[in-house]
């Protein structure tokens, strides 16, 4: 069962390990070749929410993976993804946002190298789309 929110880095690696036995360093560099061709943010967080400035990148990545064929449900919405203010009494934020897929991510090459960005973009896809999804 996935955990509500974002990805954060940490979450990206416990799940690469999981499901591919990847250790955390590949698991960020994949990511960070990721952030590098940009088709995620930043993947370097501990936030597992947005902030406002975020919010609308969010809302750029509904749209951008509902047109490149990802089934999100139609009630789906940003709205559903913690918003915290730097100022917020009781929430810490770190000052960069969960991860956000901002890109497509072109399957041009067969390699072992493309793969894993598949895997962990996948993944990164995933979990945004359930963060945004109406509660089951």
């Amino acid at each position: 069962m996935r955990k509500p929110g974002l990805h954060d880095l940490v979450g990206v690696q416990v799940e690469m390990s999981r499901r591919y036995a990847w250790t955390p360093k590949r698991s960020l560099a994949v990511v960070d070749d990721l952030h590098q061709i940009g088709v995620i943010t930043y993947p370097r967080t501990q936030s597992t929410g947005v902030d406002l400035h975020s919010l609308q990148q969010a809302r750029e990545a509904v749209a951008l993976l509902r047109a490149a064929g990802h089934e999100i449900h139609p009630e789906s919405s940003v709205d559903a993804l913690l918003v915290i203010e730097p100022d917020q009494p009781g929430v810490t934020f770190y000052d960069i946002p969960g991860i956000i897929p901002i890109g497509d991510l072109s399957t041009s090459k067969k390699n072992a190298e493309e793969e894993d960005r598949r895997k962990a973009y996948d993944e990164i896809v995933a979990q945004f789309i359930h963060a945004v999804s109406p509660a089951a």
